[in-house]
């Protein structure tokens, strides 16, 4: 079963690294054998929050942001819990959703 990412692609996430998480997501898909589709979005208006990733559960779609790389691993790991996922370790966020 493919686990469902959301990055957006609009020119103000891009403008804060949004194309680079989104290859550091798949990289490290790849790297751990996980199917995973990449979707990209537009922003949801919340430029502050941006890159916005949200993953897709059976409950809705879950909400990071503003990710940034690289940052601490304590974050990211908390959020992965949280959101049942595995994200690269190099990914900081906090939960939204």
């Amino acid at each position: 079963m493919s686990m469902r990412i959301y990055v957006p692609c609009d020119s103000s996430a891009l403008a804060v690294g949004a194309e680079r998480i989104a290859n550091t997501i798949l990289a490290e898909a790849k790297l751990r054998g996980m199917d995973v589709t990449l979707v990209r979005n537009g922003t949801r208006g919340m430029m502050w929050l941006e890159p916005l990733v949200e993953v897709e559960t059976a409950q809705g779609r879950i909400g990071f942001g503003p990710v940034r790389l690289p940052m601490y691993r304590a974050c990211s790991m908390r959020c992965s819990i949280r959101a049942r996922i595995l994200l690269p370790s190099g990914l900081s966020m906090s939960c939204h959703g």
